[in-house]
């Protein structure tokens, strides 16, 4: 009723049934995902110029548009975009997918297609926000 050389071979293929059963959920299930690790990427940007308008600095930044891909395909190349402004009006675009990130300037051209209504043009120059023309 009992072959005690069927035992070894049974507990070896759970074994290994299980041990793959961990590999598998610690994959699909990482402790710090892709999405919070672009997003502390993102946090740490900084992008210095000679010129202040094209400075970034993503903690002082306003964000107008967050994308998150999260597929979870194997072929994900971008995992998180972020469109922000600096003080001066100018858009720059941030993109991560957990372990190269990078930021762009957009050009106001650039920016009114991607972003859409979202877009608010720069202000001009030498006029006072709130300040009604008297034209």
């Amino acid at each position: 009723m009992f072959d005690a050389r069927f035992l070894p071979g049974a507990m070896l293929l759970l074994s290994a049934l299980g041990i793959g059963a961990c590999l598998l959920y610690a994959r699909r299930h990482p402790g710090v995902s892709r999405v919070e690790l672009a997003m502390q990427h993102f946090l740490d940007s900084v992008v210095r110029a000679d010129d202040a308008r094209f400075a970034f600095e993503s903690r002082n930044a306003v964000i107008v548009r967050m994308d998150e891909d999260t597929s979870n395909g194997e072929h994900t190349s971008c995992i998180l975009t972020v469109c922000a402004t600096n003080r001066y009006g100018e858009y720059f675009s941030f993109r991560s997918d957990g372990h190269k990130p990078f930021v762009r300037h957009l050009e106001h051209r650039l920016a009114r297609i991607i972003l859409k209504h979202e877009y608010a043009g720069p202000e001009p120059a030498g006029r006072c926000v709130g300040v009604a023309d008297e034209n």
